[in-house]
């Protein structure tokens, strides 16, 4: 695992990648963690409270290296894409379109969920229930599924975020490598894009299986 962390560390200052190794070293020491979950723990420097855009305070957040994710948790892939860029001494531009996609059409759902409530909630003759009910799924539907007119991205809210983040890094020289963890949440680490076919390798020497977005 120390030649994969390696790779990610190049871009570093001396200073700071010794920081990360020391936090590497430390993690790896817990009988409860695998190593895997030890790296994701020695890449983030979580800080100790969480004010507005801490992510970009070196003070509170030295470096940020792994993007860790729930499955469902689109919502935590932006500032997390922030601050690798950061830490990488890149403009930490980065904003998702599909983010702002999937947030309207949770948001139309939420809206839908709350029309159709009050039409069950009036008390009204039951044919005349049914048709305002009916005419109401018209308005976003086809009567048999919700699909709000919104123009979404073809996959699921995270990995449309991580495929957006990925090809931002991919401009400006990077690489969000995934490895895979086994459960339901996604791991990537950025890596230079001439050092991707090395860090590919060395997972497979590990016998973690990786993908890109």
């Amino acid at each position: 695992m120390e030649a994969l962390l390696e790779l990610i560390l190049a871009p570093l200052e001396p200073g700071m990648a010794a920081q990360v190794r020391q936090r590497f070293g430390a993690t790896r020491h817990d009988p409860d963690a695998n190593e895997l979950y030890g790296l994701s723990e020695a890449l983030r420097d979580s800080p100790d409270e969480y004010p507005p855009d801490w992510w970009l305070d070196p003070a509170r957040c030295r470096w940020w290296l792994g993007l860790h994710v729930d499955w469902k948790a689109y919502d935590e892939v932006a500032w997390q894409i922030q601050a690798i860029s950061h830490s990488l001494g890149l403009e930490p531009g980065f904003e998702s379109t599909a983010a702002v996609q999937w947030d309207g059409y949770s948001e139309d759902l939420k809206n839908l969920n709350g029309r159709t409530n009050s039409v069950a909630r009036q008390e009204a003759p039951r044919s005349s229930l049914l048709k305002r009910l009916r005419q109401t799924l018209r308005n976003w539907g086809d009567g048999r599924t919700l699909k709000p007119a919104r123009q979404l991205p073809s996959g699921t809210p995270t990995m449309d975020v991580l495929t957006g983040a990925s090809e931002w890094l991919r401009t400006r020289g990077y690489e969000l490598l995934c490895l895979e963890t086994g459960g339901d949440d996604d791991l990537a680490v950025p890596v230079r894009c001439d050092l991707l076919a090395q860090a590919r390798s060395e997972a497979v020497r590990l016998n973690i299986p990786t993908y890109l977005l």
